[in-house]
């Protein structure tokens, strides 16, 4: 039924990358192609996975560690430097997850809702030095005004005249919040994608990619 009203199918829903009637099978019932934004968010991620510019810092943060650590094995063999901060730490120690060895897995503070000062100063040069930065994911529990480190790296971010590549709601919501998402947009690449972001850097591909090939 949807397929009769049209004429042709352009996806421009990067986020939405699982398979759907409405982004997998619509495709296969009319002429197709790749929206601009789509377009566009493919070539970021798929040139950060494959030839990023060095030295390349990755910055991780947020949960869910079954989720992120196909990405972080992807992108450390690329990466000068993986930091990991969030309630990733926690989960890495819980399930004693053994790492590379430029995986910096962070210290959290004492109530373990951010990560300590000391962790924002080791950091500090990997991320002025870099050549390009990608991060997704805040590195504490933001939204608590006290849990401030993660403000202190985003500004350190925007200072380190890397490329920038950001993505995932709640990173986004951190800057927002700190009023930060409109230098980042406009000094470098904000993705619409949280999940397909980390989906496509850690699989090279997505089922909303392929239907288009």
């Amino acid at each position: 039924e949807l397929a009769d009203m049209g004429d042709i199918y352009e996806n421009e829903a990067f986020s939405s990358y699982r398979p759907a009637v409405s982004t997998t099978v619509l495709p296969s019932l009319l002429p197709h192609g790749a929206g601009l934004r789509f377009a566009e968010e493919v070539r970021v991620l798929t040139a950060v996975r494959e030839n990023p510019k060095k030295p390349f810092v990755v910055i991780m943060g947020g949960a869910k560690v079954e989720d992120k650590l196909p990405v972080i094995a992807v992108l450390a063999r690329n990466a000068d430097a993986v930091l990991i901060g969030g309630k990733l730490v926690a989960e890495i120690r819980e399930e004693n997850i053994q790492l590379p060895k430029n995986v910096l897995v962070g210290k959290l503070n004492e109530d373990g809702f951010d990560i300590a000062p000391e962790t924002v100063d080791a950091w500090k040069d990997l991320i002025f030095k870099a050549a390009m930065i990608v991060w997704n994911g805040p590195l504490g529990k933001f939204e608590d005004p006290k849990n401030d480190q993660s403000a202190k790296i985003a500004q350190m971010v925007l200072e380190s005249g890397a490329e920038i590549v950001v993505g995932g709601g709640d990173t986004l919501s951190l800057l927002g919040g700190l009023e930060l998402l409109g230098e980042y947009e406009e000094k470098g690449f904000v993705s619409v994608g949280g999940g397909a972001m980390l989906k496509l850097l850690a699989d090279g591909t997505l089922p909303t990619i392929e239907v288009l090939s």
